[in-house]
């Protein structure tokens, strides 16, 4: 079975737009507090989402106690459509920065401006080590970070193993992963932002997990290929079972059912589940 960490390429250029943005992205100076521009989009997100979707938050109580805490943590998801952000800023007190894949559309200044300030940092489809700088510095800041694995849909990708940026993050910093799944938002439509009003939302918090110590490496050292694949796997893994495997093509399901049933996979193997809340 191949298992490859990369995307279906819908355009050639591997620019990463992060050199474009702000000083304050370009030169690290992350983790600023939220400003009013972000305070108003997230309470206008929120507004949205409890009266249209109505989300449903199982397990709440492990957020609530990361956000105790006080310590950088890195929210790992399914991804399914462009609602996702949305559901999750309004779940979370505190401010929360988010990779998203790069834009074409964010070469205008207008919407390089908004992502900014609502603290959206672009990931290059390939080559994403100024962006992983970034992500590093703003998890020591200790803030909260969002990513998705899957890196685009999850419909349109042909591997849907996950990308092992997320291993890589919490293995140089130490900050635990929070898995989740977003359930009840398998649809394809127009721009596939926003489900039909029919739907309704449920975000399912797993157990936190931490790399264990002997995988831990320092920020400038690089992450053996194989204990990387081993700690996004399951991660994914717990994505896949907090989500029900929302969203998967059913031959892709089948897949992963077969591949966490074969030899290859050894779960707690990398990570283990925080201490803090067993």
């Amino acid at each position: 079975m191949e298992i490859e960490d990369d995307l279906d390429d819908y355009r050639s250029s591997d620019k990463l737009r992060i050199q474009q943005w702000p000083p304050k992205y370009r030169n690290g100076q992350v983790g600023t507090d939220p400003g009013t521009f972000y305070k108003t989009a997230k309470a206008i997100l929120q507004g949205i989402g409890r009266t249209f979707y109505h989300p449903k938050y199982e397990n709440e109580w492990v957020l609530r106690k990361l956000e105790e805490k006080g310590k950088g943590f890195i929210f790992a998801s399914n991804h399914d459509s462009g609602y996702d952000p949305i559901v999750l800023i309004g779940s979370y007190k505190g401010k929360m920065y988010i990779l998203a894949l790069d834009n074409p559309w964010w070469d205008i200044k207008i919407i390089r401006s908004f992502m900014e300030k609502v603290a959206i940092i672009p990931v290059a489809w390939r080559g994403n080590n100024e962006s992983m700088q970034v992500a590093i510095r703003i998890l020591k800041s200790n803030y909260a970070l969002l990513v998705f694995p899957e890196s685009n849909f999850v419909h349109k990708r042909r591997k849907i193993y996950g990308r092992t940026g997320v291993a890589v993050m919490a293995a140089k910093t130490g900050a635990p992963i929070l898995p989740l799944g977003i359930k009840g938002v398998d649809f394809r439509h127009f721009l596939d932002f926003l489900p039909p009003l029919t739907y309704r939302l449920t975000v399912n918090y797993s157990t936190p997990r931490i790399v264990k110590d002997e995988f831990r490496i320092g920020v400038d050292d690089v992450l053996d290929k194989t204990v990387a694949r081993g700690i996004t796997d399951e991660i994914m893994y717990e994505i896949r079972m907090a989500s029900n495997y929302n969203g998967l093509l059913k031959r892709h399901a089948i897949e992963l059912l077969r591949y966490y049933k074969s030899s290859k996979f050894k779960h707690n193997t990398y990570t283990m589940p925080d201490p803090d809340f067993a």
